[in-house]
């Protein structure tokens, strides 16, 4: 909290009065924000700033406190004009395309994030391979099993497995009984920063996994 202060002071005592108030309020904005994120949504704190929901408000407030820059631009100091605007247009350069990457991604109350959608990989070879992308939000080891089902007539299920990212890498094992229309693994020890990619084929080059094989996870 004295941080925050110590920041707003300065920027209230450095910059020009209207675009100083402006990055005021976002701050505060902000602040309001991630706590209301934290509450509600149960995020732990790195992931509060990282999520789609704060990456958005964050773009949004230094779009609005450019603009006002840009208003008031025949009265801005030299600190307002080379650090404050500089420094607010690399943010929103970065926070912008961060927000939309994280946007493909939904947290699940299990503690992990979890891609909204398959992702279609056209190859020369096939155009049957799909990927769905778990990384892991918790600290504390995770169990839980993965069951991908297919809805879809005539569509079904050539091969369905895991590839470990990042620099954890959780054991697994295929469990219950694999069917064409049914697969299920068991994920165990999955904890930061492990990331798991699932590898989909189907036997239907013409098939959209995303509207015929539904994915859950569950304990």
């Amino acid at each position: 909290m004295e941080g925050l202060k110590a920041l707003l002071d300065w920027i209230k005592g450095k910059l020009s009065a209207p675009l100083a108030r402006s990055i005021v309020a976002s701050v505060l904005i902000l602040s309001f924000g991630s706590t209301l994120i934290h509450t509600f949504n149960g995020y732990d704190w790195q992931y509060v700033f990282l999520s789609v929901w704060f990456l958005s408000l964050a773009t949004l407030a230094l779009l609005a406190c450019l603009l006002v820059a840009w208003k008031n631009r025949r009265i801005l100091n030299r600190a307002s004009k080379f650090v404050a605007i500089p420094t607010m247009i690399i943010l929103a350069a970065i926070c912008g395309p961060m927000a939309w990457i994280n946007s493909q991604f939904a947290y699940n109350p299990l503690g992990i994030f979890a891609q909204r959608r398959w992702h279609h990989v056209a190859t020369m070879n096939t155009s049957r391979r799909w990927t769905w992308r778990l990384r892991a939000a918790s600290n504390t080891p995770l169990k839980f099993e993965v069951r991908v089902d297919s809805s879809c007539d005539g569509v079904h299920i050539v091969e369905f497995y895991p590839v470990a990212h990042g620099g954890v890498s959780p054991s697994w094992f295929e469990s219950g009984f694999q069917l064409p229309k049914s697969r299920m693994w068991e994920i165990d020890d999955f904890r930061q920063p492990a990331e798991v990619e699932f590898i989909l084929v189907l036997n239907d080059d013409y098939a959209d996994a995303n509207h015929c094989i539904a994915h859950e996870l569950r304990t």
